[in-house]
């Protein structure tokens, strides 16, 4: 009898850890890889890992950080080959068209229709995730790209700020000055002469007169057009006025007076000059890009996208994640971890916190429409940018002659994407 009860008791324990150990077993595990963070976001993101799995009993989340996009998208097709995916991955919205094309994103609308928060995501940022009327990945933070300018030295030059390329051009030329042996001591207006970055300037300037080079479902591309040569024509007088050509972006220059104007500044890249702008006590704007004629001014965005693998066997426990991590508490702190970029949330761009960071109500007065992407949202444009950017650089540089470059760029264009979507 005793030997009985002594099995009894030991079985009723058993079941007692069996069942305690039930809730862990069931969980259904979440991977979610994300990349290019900035030191001070990792311990958030541990926070935030361990926040979300206390309060979702039935999905374990793991985050897995890669020092660089590049390598994330890498391994993402290795991991895709051997069935081993993420369920969702980051990924910046002005090249998340490739993951829809070849299949890799799965359709999002079913999740939104039943999360009326998302209606607080400013559409612009939304729309680059959109294709063939579905939407692919949100966005959770975004950056404007625009023009850094010296006040000072527009101000030192009794110049006014221009307000269309025809003014800019000309302030360009005024403030740009030489040393005797031709070399550029203040640039009026520094370019960035880079294939990519060129295909970008061209394809926003033909936005600005209203005809893109291409758009979102498009064929074939428009290279070959008056737009183009009008577009194209212009980068290269501004960039032969303002002296120089460079491969990327120096905004320190901006302080050290060495430039003017710096193409392309970056929401992200502004933070690290924080400090000496407030020790050199340098007058900065950050203003939208000039149109062709007043008015038409525009401001280009990236964002901070996540998007769900089409490949993963939890859809509906992958999206409680990433829904998780756009709700407002968890993305204040994590815009106030990374300090560079602002909230896609309207409700949030009055925050006072998330506007005590480094200029960060500059960078929101920026984001008024229009706003459009960081290049075209083409299925194949990561594709076709660097070898037709190649072709449009060489021109704007004056090494060959704009008519035949752009009809060339428009034959490498199409044919690329005539192969690529087959």
């Amino acid at each position: 009898m005793e030997a009985k009860r002594r099995i009894g008791v030991l079985f009723l324990a058993l079941l007692c850890v069996v069942c305690m150990a039930l809730p862990g077993l069931a969980k259904t595990r979440v991977v979610m890889w994300i990349g290019s963070q900035p030191a001070g976001v990792l311990p958030w993101l541990e926070e935030f890992e361990q926040d979300f799995n206390a309060t979702h009993d039935e999905i374990e989340l793991v985050v897995e950080v890669y020092p660089t996009v590049s390598e994330m998208r890498t391994k993402l097709v290795v991991a895709l080959a051997g069935g081993v995916a993420p369920d969702i991955m980051y990924e910046s919205s002005n090249v998340m068209s490739e993951w829809i094309a070849n299949g890799i994103a799965l359709p999002l609308d079913e999740y939104i229709a039943q999360s009326p928060d998302i209606a607080d995501i400013l559409p612009d940022a939304i729309a680059p995730l959109q294709y063939k009327g579905k939407t692919w990945a949100l966005p959770f933070t975004l950056w404007p790209v625009f023009d850094l300018y010296n006040l000072d030295i527009y101000a030192q030059s009794g110049i006014s700020l221009p307000d269309t390329w025809d003014e800019l051009i000309t302030a360009t030329r005024k403030i740009t000055k030489y040393e005797a042996d031709n070399r550029v001591t203040l640039s009026g207006f520094r370019g960035v002469a880079h294939p990519i970055w060129t295909f970008v300037d061209v394809h926003m300037a033909m936005e600005q007169l209203g005809q893109p080079s291409i758009v979102a479902e498009d064929t074939q591309g428009r290279l070959n057009t008056t737009a183009a040569q009008q577009a194209l024509t212009y980068i290269k007088e501004l960039w032969q006025a303002g002296g120089e050509y460079i491969s990327g972006t120096r905004l320190q220059d901006v302080l050290n007076g060495r430039a003017a104007v710096q193409h392309l500044g970056s929401g992200i890249n502004m933070v690290s000059l924080h400090g000496a702008v407030e020790e050199l006590g340098i007058n900065l704007a950050l203003r939208r890009f000039v149109g062709p004629t007043k008015n038409t001014d525009v401001v280009q965005h990236n964002a901070g996208t996540f998007f769900v693998i089409a490949s993963t066997k939890n859809p509906d426990e992958a999206w409680e994640a990433l829904h998780y991590f756009l709700q407002p508490k968890n993305l204040k702190g994590y815009i106030l971890a990374h300090t560079g970029v602002q909230s896609v949330r309207r409700s949030q761009m009055n925050d006072r916190d998330l506007l005590a960071l480094p200029f960060a109500r500059e960078s929101i007065a920026l984001l008024t429409p229009p706003i459009t992407t960081s290049g075209p949202t083409h299925a194949i444009y990561s594709q076709f940018r660097q070898p037709v950017g190649q072709i449009l650089l060489d021109a704007a540089k004056g090494l060959t002659p704009i008519n035949s470059s752009l009809a060339e760029a428009e034959r490498l264009m199409n044919q690329i994407i005539a192969e690529k979507m087959k």
